[in-house]
């Protein structure tokens, strides 16, 4: 069995109090390192500003439960830059759980030569590409033996059902796109721009399908 280390997206699901600690571990661990994370994508700076803008959205939202939106609005800035930080410390470590370790990410293992079908995928995400009309971005960790992954945005009203490797829409009006690809991130493009929809995904190798992630709500810009 052959097994490569990533960072972990374990991010995606941590809390504002959480992803405050994290985040800034992040910033702390990297900057020890600086002759191995030389540039990293995003700056540090930026990271420990994003960390202060939601701590201070968490705070206020203890004050008043309305600034909720705000604070969702400022946790989802500080994952995205996350995302492209992990992807930044990956192409640093190239499998190297220890070099991973150094940049307070977590590591996490995928497998070759499968023997069964995958977990569910961990710490998946969906939310909507910046600036990019009808675009939705999704991630997840690695997953141990998946050879690829089955990724699905529609709207509520889309009925899917599943058996085994089987995938049936009731579509009507509405939509459904599916995406499955080999990596562990992925873009929807063309999607209805500012129409709620929900997202799930799922592993597969040569076993067949894993079970899907819950529903996340999503709409593309």
């Amino acid at each position: 069995m052959i097994l490569t280390v990533h960072c972990s997206h374990d991010f995606n699901k941590m809390d504002a109090g959480a992803i405050e600690i994290f985040a800034a571990n992040t910033v702390t661990d990297m900057g020890t390192f600086p002759l191995i994370f030389v540039t990293p994508k995003i700056p540090l700076a930026t990271i420990t500003t994003q960390v202060a803008a939601v701590h201070t959205a968490n705070l206020n939202f203890g004050l008043n439960p309305l600034t909720k939106p705000l604070l969702d609005a400022a946790m989802k800035t500080l994952r995205t830059s996350l995302r492209q930080q992990a992807d930044y410390v990956d192409g640093i470590a190239n499998g190297d759980a220890t070099i991973i370790e150094k940049s307070g990410f977590h590591a996490t293992q995928s497998e070759s030569n499968p023997a069964v079908i995958p977990a569910a995928r961990q710490n998946f995400d969906a939310e909507a590409i910046p600036h990019t009309a009808g675009g939705v971005h999704v991630s997840a960790d690695p997953n141990p033996g998946a050879k690829g992954n089955v990724t699905i945005v529609r709207t509520p009203d889309v009925a899917i059902t599943i058996t085994g490797s089987q995938i049936t829409f009731k579509v009507g009006n509405s939509v459904a796109s599916v995406l499955i690809d080999t990596h562990r991130t992925g873009d929807f493009l063309n999607l209805p721009s500012l129409t709620p929809m929900k997202s799930r995904s799922a592993s597969f190798n040569t076993a067949g399908m894993g079970d899907f992630t819950a529903d996340m709500d999503v709409s593309a810009t």
